[in-house]
């Protein structure tokens, strides 16, 4: 595979609040051979009318990306998927950028856009 062709996608995933609702996710990429690089999850809060969500992170094609988002939304855990791509030209502080507003839409519970 030509490493020029890959780069960092995140899915955010609003699951079910049930035991082994991550471990379905992370199966789904393991599965696939492909190497889940982050991880940030956040539980639900019943009183507030939170569901859990999971933002997970990988290096891959854009192929790889289209086949764990199909994946991932059949899995019968799994309410939604949105999915959002690093900026190529300054991965690394995209990435640090994707995790953040995650972690910021969480402690606010704003909207479900991924930005």
């Amino acid at each position: 595979m030509d490493e020029s062709q890959r780069t960092y996608w995140a899915f955010r995933v609003q699951v079910v609040d049930r035991a082994g609702a991550l471990t379905s996710v992370a199966s789904a990429f393991s599965n696939s051979s492909i190497n889940v690089d982050t991880v940030v999850g956040f539980a639900a809060d019943e009183e507030a009318g939170w569901k859990p969500e999971v933002l997970v992170g990988f290096w891959g094609t854009e192929q790889e990306k289209d086949l764990m988002s199909r994946r991932i939304q059949r899995l019968t855990k799994v309410v939604r998927v949105a999915c959002t791509q690093a900026d190529p030209t300054g991965q690394r502080d995209s990435v640090h950028h994707i995790v953040e507003q995650f972690r910021r839409d969480m402690r606010e519970r704003n909207d479900w856009s991924v930005q």
